[in-house]
């Protein structure tokens, strides 16, 4: 019977008729046979379904997730038993109506809870058994076709050995019919791999359907060596890379709002197979699964959650944003927090950093005026000592700038002469050894100065110059001691008053309140505006590579913008640190505030229950050197007596004037008298 070609299409055929009698119309793969395509399509449906429903977070094992949601149908019957129990325990009077309610509402709970847990154990079952018959067919038919080349390979060889007496020109004959025999087919399982390769990278298919067709290319690349071998060939993993990286436009308007969601998803889990892959050990037999895993990380960010602030940044400067969060978050959350690194592509830090590089300048042009407008607040809220005195009399001001520049001339100039002067020491230090010294004039001259500050004529000496100086600052003496009048003047309220910022006159206080409400606007700003874009720009300006963000080749930043990146670090840091000085600087003022408001309601209280009598008393402080007993004697006795003998009039007030000064005479002579002892002690 001669062969014909026709028979092998006349079957498929009628196997194709066989499988879409029930109404279901399965494509044609190249080089799949038909037996197995049924399992093969009920898989990817299968996968899809549960990929359907799982679209917040990865899918990366659907074992794992079955065992999890197994375990989860296990406690359904749990939970319908006890709310039986339930129902029971409500016929019980002795139940409590509150406790009874409360458990109608955690069983409907429950039961609304694992209803979903279990349609979704459900799903995962049938992807489970679809995916294991499907597995079961590709691996049978993979031992067929294996079987038959072994035994093909037999039959050549004994081909060979009986047609080795046979001429030259049969022999070229049979070896071109053996090589057109030998064009070997596609094996099963790298036949359907290509086939979910190019399904996973169809922009118009679904997204569920592409995650799908991506997990089961996944198991076949970790079970067959032809699979994995693809990869290595050409440019077929830099092209899905790029694939994976791009966003489509039409099916995100035409899909719902969770298609960017679920592109994340479909990245992040592209992400993982590249990475299980390379911790099986085959990312040293082929080493552009490490290269692809980077790449793919910097072009598509795993699960991104930024900020709307950042997010409507990024979004008018033409960044590509996926995944994106809208919940907003206080500077301090999305400034400090380091895990904004993982979610974030190379792609956004390089535009964030271009960004830093155009608008780096203008924007500390800006804080720069801001910075020295809060600075002028807050002296005026907070005055500075000595800082109203400095504004009055600038020139004061400015002599005392000048004398500090002199002394610092004079010390600079005396390290000078005397390092000049030790330098000629060293030179010259056989000079001193022809002087014989004699030995104890260094100890001699310490004991004369001990003991001139010990004698008691130094110590009066002092002690003159001391109360000299004191009643020339205080004003006088009064019976014998010394007087301070804690009065001040106009001119010493008003100064003082200012520096504990108490208002002295209105517009005193309306430039302080202009001052407050001028600072609280800055403040505002600098919390709320500029310190999320410094945080944002250093980031950027950090994590950011050396790379040019438009060019796909390793192309370098020129010199000077790198030259201006260090230098925008430095300055933006710098800037930051101010912005903190002041927030400080403020929280503390409203705290101190807040406490001296306290305080001074409690002392305007004590303040009024006080009387008036003792404010002589209080504005008038008597400072003296301690009397010797003596000299309390001597004071008392005649003021006691001048009171008793004289009255409250005119007589007793002469009578205490010449007491006191009889007393001021005796210490004067007593005085006198000692210092003409000391000279005769000293001749």
């Amino acid at each position: 019977m001669a062969y014909s070609s026709t028979q092998p299409a006349i079957k498929r055929a009628k196997k194709r008729q066989r499988t879409n009698a029930g109404g279901i119309e399965y494509p044609t793969i190249p080089n799949v046979p038909m037996d197995v395509i049924p399992g093969f399509v009920e898989a990817i449906r299968a996968s899809a379904k549960v990929l359907q429903h799982h679209c917040h977070q990865p899918f990366l094992d659907h074992e794992a997730e079955y065992q999890k949601y197994n375990n989860s149908g296990a406690i359904i019957d749990n939970n319908n038993n006890n709310g039986n129990a339930h129902g029971t325990a409500q016929n019980d009077a002795s139940t409590m109506i509150h406790d009874q309610l409360m458990n109608r509402v955690q069983t409907a709970a429950d039961i609304a809870r694992t209803s979903k847990e279990q349609a979704q154990w459900k799903r995962l079952e049938k992807q489970k058994l679809a995916i294991d018959s499907w597995i079961d067919s590709v691996k049978r038919f993979a031992y067929q076709t294996a079987s038959s080349s072994s035994i093909q390979e037999l039959q050549d060889q004994q081909g060979s050995l009986t047609s080795s007496s046979q001429s030259s020109n049969n022999n070229n004959n049979n070896n071109n019919t053996q090589q057109t025999n030998k064009k070997e087919r596609p094996s099963v399982p790298y036949a359907c791999f290509l086939y979910l390769w190019d399904l996973q990278q169809e922009t118009p298919t679904k997204l569920q359907v592409r995650r799908a067709a991506l997990y089961l290319s996944g198991i076949l690349l970790r079970k067959s060596k032809d699979c994995r071998f693809h990869l290595q060939m050409g440019s077929n993993l830099a092209d899905w890379i790029v694939q994976m990286a791009t966003i489509p436009q039409q099916q995100q308007q035409q899909e719902n709002d969770s298609s960017s969601i679920s592109l994340a998803l479909l990245q992040h889990e592209a992400l993982r197979l590249l990475h299980k892959l390379h911790e099986q050990g085959y990312g040293k037999l082929y080493p552009k699964l490490a290269v692809a895993a980077t790449r793919l990380r910097q072009q598509c960010p795993p699960l991104p959650t930024i900020s709307s602030d950042e997010e409507l940044l990024l979004r008018e400067n033409g960044a590509t944003i996926t995944g994106s969060s809208s919940s907003t978050n206080d500077y301090t959350t999305t400034t400090t927090a380091a895990s904004n690194i993982l979610h974030r592509n190379m792609v956004d830090w390089r535009t964030i950093r271009d960004l830093a590089l155009k608008y780096g300048n203008k924007e500390l042009k800006r804080l720069q005026t801001r910075i020295s407008k809060c600075h002028e607040a807050l002296e005026i809220v907070v005055p500075r000592m000595g800082q109203q005195q400095d504004k009055k009399d600038p020139a004061r001001k400015e002599s005392s700038v000048e004398e500090l520049q002199n002394c610092n001339e004079i010390n600079k100039s005396q390290v000078h002469v005397e390092n000049n002067t030790h330098d000629e020491g060293d030179d010259h230090e056989d000079d001193d050894d022809d002087i014989d010294w004699e030995d104890g004039d260094e100890e001699l001259e310490e004991k004369e100065q001990e003991l001139m500050a010990s004698h008691p004529a130094h110590h009066l000496l002092a002690v003159d110059r001391t109360l000299a100086a004191m009643q020339s600052a205080a004003g006088g003496l009064q019976g014998g001691e010394l007087e301070i009048d804690m009065r001040k003047t106009e001119k010493e309220q008003e100064d003082e008053e200012g520096m504990l910022g108490h208002d002295t006159n209105s517009e005193e206080a309306e430039r302080k309140v202009k001052a407050k409400s001028t600072l609280a606007k800055l403040v505002k700003i600098l919390r709320e505006k500029h310190l999320p874009r410094l945080s944002l720009w250093l980031d950027g300006l950090a994590n950011a590579d050396n790379l040019v963000k438009s060019s796909a080749a390793l192309v370098l930043l020129p010199g000077p913008s790198i030259q201006q990146r260090q230098k925008l670090i430095r300055e933006l840091t710098a800037a930051k640190k101010s912005i903190f000085s002041i927030l400080t600087s403020t929280f503390r003022l409203e705290e101190k505030n807040l406490t001296t408001s306290s305080s001074s309601t409690e002392q305007s209280s004590v303040e009024n229950n006080e009387g008036n009598d003792g404010d002589s008393n209080r504005n008038r402080l008597m400072f003296g050197v301690v009397p010797r007993p003596s000299d309390t004697r001597r004071i008392i006795q005649p003021m006691l007596a001048a009171r008793t003998s004289g009255g409250g009039g005119s007589e007793g007030r002469t009578a205490l004037a010449s007491a006191i000064a009889r007393h001021q005479k005796r210490k004067r002579v007593s005085a006198r008298s000692s210092r003409i002892q000391i000279k005769v002690k000293s001749r």
